[in-house]
């Protein structure tokens, strides 16, 4: 299905898609409002029970389905732009201080207490790991390089990064958007597993990039804001 295509079928599947959400979010709010607090707050990430995970990994695929090459890098140049209006004039000694954020949807355990530039470098290397893989499940290659990283064990950024990593990680996206933008055909190419998703063609993993950009821009926010705060405070106890 080419995006021209892909457009004409939308508002068919909007309605479907919208209720698959929308069940989704009514189903987990019940399944929160009955269980413990205790329980409850160690439910990060993705939800545990098996019927919320199918429905939530089916919407997400169905969501990516929906969305064209061209809006999916136009998102991952709108987050982009969203982290560097966070980093703006951000000190150093801020941008490196670790701040542990509630439990989120999509930011593992050991993945809580970063500070931004750990996050900046995070998505610097899983961005590389995705445009790698989209660019060689294009050419009909076996996955090789970035592409093959262990996303348990190859993604996780050195605690002492600094404010180096904005610039990489600004590259990284950059360069995503400069490879994608001009390759015609994404669908329907060979196929990769996501550790959570299941198998993503070229197109998935395009839409995945902008995804994983989003749900680390939340974790983002949250460090930077409370970072300001905690230094803040230090300097007027000084």
């Amino acid at each position: 299905m080419n995006d021209s295509q892909n457009a004409a079928t939308t508002g068919k599947t909007t309605v479907a898609f919208s209720s698959l959400i929308l069940f989704v979010k009514t189903w987990r709010r019940a399944l929160f409002r009955s269980t413990p607090s205790s329980i409850r707050s160690q439910a990060w990430a993705f939800p545990k029970n098996e019927m919320s995970n199918l429905l939530i990994k089916a919407a997400i695929r169905t969501l990516f389905t929906l969305t064209s090459h061209k809006k999916a890098l136009e998102k991952s140049g709108n987050l982009l732009r969203q982290y560097l209006e966070l980093a703006d004039g951000l000190p150093n000694e801020v941008g490196q201080l670790c701040v542990e954020v509630p439990p989120m949807r999509g930011v593992d355990e050991d993945m809580r207490r970063w500070s931004f530039f750990m996050i900046l470098e995070h998505n610097a290397i899983v961005n590389r790991s995705i445009t790698a893989t989209i660019l060689q499940l294009v050419r009909g290659e076996p996955l090789s390089g970035p592409a093959a990283l262990d996303p348990r064990k190859d993604v996780m950024p050195n605690s002492s990064a600094g404010k180096s990593q904005l610039g990489v990680f600004a590259d990284s996206v950059t360069s995503h958007i400069e490879a994608v933008k001009s390759l015609k055909q994404l669908r329907n190419t060979g196929t990769s597993p996501h550790p959570i998703f299941g198998k993503f063609d070229a197109h998935k993993w395009n839409c995945m990039f902008a995804f994983h950009l989003g749900l680390h821009l939340r974790q983002a926010e949250h460090v930077v804001s409370n970072a300001k705060s905690e230094k803040s405070k230090e300097r007027s106890l000084a």
